[in-house]
């Protein structure tokens, strides 16, 4: 890591990075196959002071506890291939404009609660409600201030599980 970027060419068990600048991580999709279950879960990143996080195309999960109280976190791009995000996996970090893709299924109890921004949006591409987990996006004061999603599917989420307590401030994708 002498030019400030991390390069992780294949998983080897339980990875653990911890950097102490303001690096931007690329993950890398592994080398070898592996089951959707287990590929977040090669990389468990103590992020320390780590603003960004590039999630490549290929991605289908991140791991519960991902990046949790990582609160110097300000931005994360999520691949066209997400489907589930664990657990806490952001919750206390920085984040302030979550961008999730259509592609999303499920995010996770307490995915980006406790969010240490002054304020936050979250966007969600995917038509279909995602599984949204408990207090998935809670945190006290309220942070997240509005949540956009696909016009055509507006009412679907002001009335789906999890997601119709956040009615009041789910509009469409402008």
């Amino acid at each position: 890591c002498t030019d400030g970027n991390i390069v992780i060419n294949e998983p080897i068990g339980n990875m653990v990075v911890t950097l102490t600048d303001d690096t931007v991580i690329n993950i890398p999709v592994p080398v070898k196959p592996l089951p959707l279950e287990t590929y977040a879960q090669q990389y468990e990143f103590d992020v320390g002071q780590t603003k960004s996080v590039v999630f490549p195309s290929g991605v289908l999960e991140i791991s519960n506890f991902f990046a949790d109280g990582c609160a110097d976190l300000i931005s994360v791009t999520f691949p066209n291939t997400l489907k589930k995000i664990g657990d806490s996996a952001f919750s206390g970090t920085a984040l302030s404009n979550i961008d999730l893709p259509d592609t999303i299924e499920t995010i996770g109890s307490m995915a980006f609660a406790n969010l240490q921004s002054a304020s936050a949006t979250l966007t969600c591409r995917a038509t279909t409600p995602p599984l949204l987990g408990y207090n998935a996006i809670e945190t006290y004061p309220p942070v997240i201030t509005a949540i956009y999603v696909p016009s055509a599917s507006v009412t679907d989420y002001q009335q789906a599980t999890n997601w119709s307590q956040y009615a009041s401030i789910i509009s469409a994708i402008v």
